[in-house]
């Protein structure tokens, strides 16, 4: 996909969520407070008297809920008031990835800043480079590139003195590399995205994430046909597809799909093109 029509297309995308966003909080808090239900109570109630502290315990408690911003405020507040740290941090990153994901950044990285200060407190490495991680993506939305640099690499400086790296902590590696290769793709420093991209896709397959293997193909995609390696680059977009119709990813698949189009116009390879386009349809 062309950075120009992704760019327009983004601050249209932007510019419609900023209209929204009022309305959509609106409509949440008034639903939220109605469903503040037994099967979540019971769900708190039950991790604050266990109060577990390995990351991938408290995400397997929570996740389902992670994308609700009155019961992720809910959840920070008993934590707070019953000094479950650990509990908290996961909050205050989940509110964070809400507030950034409507564009709210300073109150993204207030809420991560936070939580990486509870990491800290309770010496907790995995909520530590989650905490991190997020605050260099969010710089990276900003385009402060820079700070998004130094953050990631605080958080893989945290993850090379873990001797038996857990899952979650690779995949926070993973992340980092991948958030790094975006910011020196944004400064056309293609070597340097291919290398950070090409270690992310290696964790990636160890831990088998489609996820991040289809974001990382789409990536490499991206430098091949900057590059001019088309071939190279059609490759590696109908790798990302492949992945992207394994974890039924509309997203994914639309990103994909318009990156093939532009490999074939530019290929001028109007047969393929069509042929493709009717498969589409």
């Amino acid at each position: 996909m062309p950075i120009n029509t992704y760019a327009s297309s983004m601050i249209k995308l932007k510019k419609f969520w900023l209209i929204v966003i009022p309305f959509i909080l609106g409509i949440s808090n008034t639903i939220a407070q109605e469903s503040l239900n037994t099967e979540f109570e019971d769900v708190v109630k039950k991790a604050l008297v266990l109060r577990p502290s390995e990351f991938s315990t408290i995400k397997s408690i929570f996740r389902k809920y992670r994308r609700d911003t009155i019961l992720m405020k809910h959840l920070a507040i008993e934590s707070h008031f019953l000094k479950y740290k650990e509990g908290e941090c996961y909050d205050l990153n989940s509110l964070g990835i809400i507030y950034r994901n409507f564009s709210l950044y300073t109150k993204a990285l207030e809420n991560h800043k936070q939580a990486e200060e509870l990491a800290q407190e309770v010496n907790n490495k995995e909520l530590m480079m989650l905490s991190l991680n997020m605050q260099g993506v969010v710089y990276r939305r900003m385009d402060f590139v820079r700070s998004a640099l130094d953050y990631h690499a605080k958080a893989l400086n945290i993850a090379n003195t873990v001797e038996t790296p857990s899952y979650d902590i690779k995949l926070g590696i993973a992340v980092s590399q991948n958030s790094m290769g975006n910011i020196y793709l944004s400064l056309k420093q293609y070597d340097l995205a291919l290398e950070q991209f090409t270690n992310s896709l290696t964790i990636e397959k160890s831990l088998n994430n489609k996820l991040g293997l289809a974001i990382n193909y789409e990536n490499i995609g991206f430098i091949k046909e900057a590059e001019g390696r088309l071939e190279d680059a059609l490759k590696y977009y109908e790798t990302s597809l492949e992945y992207n119709n394994e974890i039924n990813s509309e997203v994914g698949r639309v990103i994909c799909n318009n990156s093939i189009v532009q490999i074939y116009i530019k290929q001028k390879s109007f047969w393929l093109l069509l042929n493709f386009q009717k498969a589409l349809s």
